[in-house]
């Protein structure tokens, strides 16, 4: 864990770094400001997926004796869980565009 949360920290300095460049060049103000908006966007959206996915895995965790219940969570997980994996395509595919 500590190894993912090093590398988060790494990223999260080397964003900053080319905010820093982008700031400082011609126009650099509005595309630092769009750049940011975008990466708060996608952390929203990923956010609140993350929250819906520990919720439903607390949910199951918490009703074990229901199978019902579990498998609802579960159902949710899987669906939060591949937002996920498409939101991040997305920003995949739109960085690659550019």
């Amino acid at each position: 864990m500590e190894d993912i949360l090093e590398r988060f920290h790494e990223q999260t300095e080397s964003v900053r770094a080319v905010l820093d460049r982008l700031a400082g060049s011609d126009g650099g103000e509005e595309a630092v400001d769009l750049l940011r908006t975008l990466v708060a966007d996608v952390a929203n959206e990923l956010n609140n997926s993350i929250g819906s996915v520990m919720l439903a895995a607390e949910l199951a965790l918490s009703n074990l004796a229901s199978p019902q219940t579990v498998t609802e969570s579960l159902h949710t997980i899987k669906v939060e869980t591949l937002r996920c994996r498409n939101i991040v395509k997305a920003v995949k595919d739109t960085l690659r565009q550019s």
